[in-house]
Parts: structure tokens; C-alpha cells; sequence
């Protein structure tokens, strides 16, 4: 089953970068030229990881050109083209194949333009709700003023290492496009309107400030205060975290912390305990004792293990030659 993943993966890889001759398109040749020629100046300034992986609709597939994949270079990359009517927050096998194979194999680095600003955000909060998207590589997006709306913000404070791509009207241009670059506030709190943190513009095939585009917004807090959720036995070490990221922390348990405690999701989108507001978004992250497992990894992202707990079995001696079972067999 592995292989028949694999095979339809590089396939369509195949097939789209074929499609990258037509222009037809996009109305004006030198729309598509400036756009594409920004699109290989940004993936050259993005560190992909094991991989690059792009998301694209039949509208900017065709930005897609050999060009842009010399300067990939030797790097593996994937390509998944949503089809304009895909429902994106419950996208189809296919398309749903290629990111489990994608989040598996590690990409660093998404691309991912899709015109239809409501396919993009269902795109997002399924990639964030099922965890198939790595919150934690570096995007580049088409910026959409859908994708900014408060019910959305929660998303903004997951994936942070991004870059929004605005194109822009200026006159006198000499038919040539203009584009802003802008990424999240990030660790600034949204409040209200979503307002963009400029990082530079692109015209011409040049940068004009030439900053750098991919930061660790982690690395220091800037004195933000972030809600933690907690449970009675906190790990001691979480003294030291606001002095490390330079943070300041407003603890709390949740309602139900005392029957619930860890808590649960459900299929049903129901959600209890601490586990339930990490899932849901209302706590920045958790301090908690919490096991390195599947089931954890599938709601949230966990630290390096801070501890290893060594668990002993004392078994009767096995009056038979079956050593082999003898951790077994009391139970």
C-alpha cells in the first residue's frame, strides 16, 4: 500500500509540472513572469527541510516552472493541485494521500497559492484541525483578507514561520507588478483587526530591503503574558521557561480540571480537561505531565522529554521453558 502512495505522489508531480507551458491563465504575460520570478526568489530564501511541498490550483499551477524547480536543485519536493471545487476542509483521498505522505516524510517548507480565499482558510483549519500540515515549517501563502477574520486568529498563533504574498497597485509601474511580503505579528497578541507585520517588497526581481524572511519568533516572547493550562503536579522546570523565552505566564485549570483532569477528544469535536483547551485553541500551551504518545502527538506538538521513567516487572520464575512469556503470563 506503501508503494501505490508513492507512485501516484510523483506522478502528479509529474504531470502538473508538464501543465507549468500554459499560460493561458493569467491575462497578462507579465503578471505571470513577475509572479513566478517571486515565487523562485522566495523558495531560494526558505529552508525546505527534508522537502518542499506545493499546494496549488489550477490558476497558479502554472507558476510552477522548471525555473523554479533548478532552484530547488537537488532537494525533493511534492506538488498537490486542489481542484477548484474540492471542499478543502474534507478534501478528498487522493488529496489526502499526498499530505499524509508529505507530513510523514518531514517538508519544511510549504508553498501553497490557492485563488479561492475560502478554499485556502477550510485548507488551513483542516491542515491545523487533523494535524496533516506541520504548523511548525515555513509557509508561504497568498494573502487573503478571509484568512484574517477573529475567528481565525487562533491559526496565526500556530503558524507563525510565514510569508503573506500581496500584490499591489502602483501607477507608473511599467506594467511591471509590485508585491508586499508581510508574516504575523507574532508574539503580539491579536486583538480585533488583523494587521500584517511588513517585511519587505518585492519589484522587478529585486528585493528592496532585503531582510530576512524566516525567523525563531520563539526565541524570545518580547514580555508577552501567555495562558497556560496546568494540573495539580506542574513539572518544576517550568519555573525557568519564562526567564529562558522571556514570557510572563497567567496559570490556570480548566473547569473541569478536577474529574477531568488530562481530559479527552472526542469524535465528536467534544473536548474535556486540559487536553480539550489545547485542542480548542484557549490556552497558548500546557505544562503538564505528559506522556510521549501517538495519541498526545495528534493533538498538540510536545517538548524534548524532560524525564525517563524506568518501570521494572517482577515476575514468578517460569517452572517451563517458556522465558518468553513469562512477562505475560500473571496477566
Amino acid at each position: 500500500m506503501e508503494v501505490v502512495k508513492i507512485c501516484l505522489v510523483f506522478a502528479l508531480a509529474i504531470a502538473i509540472a508538464s501543465a507549468a507551458l500554459n499560460h493561458t491563465l493569467f491575462e497578462d504575460e507579465n503578471d505571470l513572469v513577475d509572479f513566478g520570478r517571486l515565487i523562485v526568489d522566495l523558495v531560494g530564501k526558505t529552508k525546505p527541510g527534508h522537502c518542499y511541498a506545493f499546494v496549488t490550483d489550477p490558476i497558479y499551477r502554472v507558476t510552477l516552472t522548471d525555473t523554479l524547480f533548478k532552484e530547488i536543485g537537488g532537494h525533493p519536493r511534492f506538488v498537490v493541485e486542489i481542484p477548484e471545487d474540492e471542499d478543502t476542509l474534507r478534501p478528498g483521498k487522493q488529496v489526502r494521500c499526498m499530505l499524509e505522505e508529505i507530513r510523514k516524510i518531514g517538508c519544511g517548507a510549504y508553498v501553497v497559492l490557492i485563488a479561492n480565499g475560502i478554499q485556502m482558510e477550510r485548507f488551513l483549519r483542516y491542515g491545523d484541525k487533523t494535524r496533516i500540515l506541520d504548523t511548525r515549517a515555513k509557509f508561504i501563502i497568498l494573502y487573503d483578507y478571509r484568512l484574517f477574520v477573529p475567528e481565525l486568529h487562533y491559526l496565526w498563533k500556530r503558524i507563525v514561520n510565514v510569508v503573506f504574498v500581496r500584490t499591489l497597485t502602483v501607477e507608473n509601474s511599467h506594467k511591471r507588478s509590485h508585491f508586499e511580503l508581510s508574516t504575523v505579528p507574532f508574539p503580539l497578541p491579536l486583538k480585533g483587526v488583523f494587521v500584517s507585520k511588513r517585511l519587505d517588497f518585492w519589484h522587478n526581481g529585486k528585493f528592496r530591503y532585503g531582510r530576512k524572511l524566516f525567523s525563531d519568533k520563539t526565541a524570545s516572547l518580547d514580555g508577552q503574558t501567555m495562558r497556560v493550562v496546568v494540573l495539580e503536579h506542574t513539572p518544576a522546570i517550568f519555573r525557568r521557561l519564562p526567564q529562558a523565552m522571556r514570557f510572563e505566564m497567567s496559570l490556570y485549570e480548566t473547569e473541569d480540571a478536577g474529574t477531568e483532569k488530562w481530559g479527552t477528544i472526542m469524535e465528536d469535536d467534544n473536548s474535556t480537561g486540559l487536553l480539550g483547551d489545547m485542542n480548542e485553541g484557549r490556552a497558548d500551551f500546557a505544562l503538564a505531565d505528559l506522556h510521549y504518545t501517538l495519541y498526545h502527538l495528534q493533538i498538540m506538538d510536545l517538548s524534548i522529554p524532560y524525564n525517563t521513567e524506568c518501570l521494572t516487572f517482577l515476575t514468578p520464575e517460569a517452572l517451563t521453558d517458556n522465558s518468553w512469556t513469562t512477562l505475560i503470563l500473571p496477566f
